[in-house]
């Protein structure tokens, strides 16, 4: 029986800065485009689109990824920061059973996923405009992937209705963009559902 403690890192965020958070999801990213398995399980769910279809190939990749992860809300906050992570915990590979994972760790899972297929990915992070006074850091973080002839599409499974009831009201936010270096590539606001 093989123990995943000893091969499974989730790296404690409550305390880290927001660009050490950044660094950390941006590394196990790029770390997913060499773990064989989830290489296989990308490009499975790419093959199932037309070659040239590269908007088909990132949405077969990201049905690929709903179908076997559910949104969770973590008790503390830890990040899926290596690819064996990604693969038994987020996308429920192994004995697990169905993936799980709050926000971060879906970006991650897809972000590595599209990158495995060749796909260029983002990390955005966000809180409303409206924010009070004393809260700093962003509240929310999900992907950007970037479609050949269709630019930058946002991917962000925890916005899709589910079962906990997250607020899915359109409101205006403060966006932070993050290449996979972990360097923060712009800003703006803009609406989310």
């Amino acid at each position: 029986m093989v123990t995943l403690s000893a091969t499974v890192f989730r790296e404690p965020t409550a305390k880290a800065t927001l660009l050490r958070t950044i660094e950390i999801m941006a590394r196990a990213a790029r770390a997913c485009t060499r773990y064989l398995p989830i290489i296989d399980f990308a490009t499975e769910l790419a093959a199932k689109a037309p070659r040239k279809d590269y908007f088909k190939q990132v949405q077969n990749i990201y049905s690929g990824f709903l179908r076997v992860w559910k949104y969770v809300r973590e008790p503390e906050e830890r990040i899926t920061a290596s690819p064996r992570a990604v693969w038994i915990m987020t996308l429920g590979k192994g004995k697990t059973g169905k993936g799980r994972g709050d926000c971060d760790d879906a970006a991650v899972a897809i972000a590595g996923l599209c990158m495995c297929c060749g796909f260029e990915a983002r990390f955005v992070t966000c809180k409303p405009v409206n924010s009070p006074p004393g809260s700093k850091l962003p509240s929310h973080v999900f992907v950007e992937i970037n479609v050949p002839g269709r630019g930058w599409l946002a991917l962000d499974p925890v916005m899709e209705p589910h079962e906990d009831g997250f607020d899915n009201n359109p409101k205006m936010v403060m966006a932070w963009y993050f290449d996979m270096q972990g360097r923060c590539v712009g800003k703006r606001e803009m609406r989310i559902p």
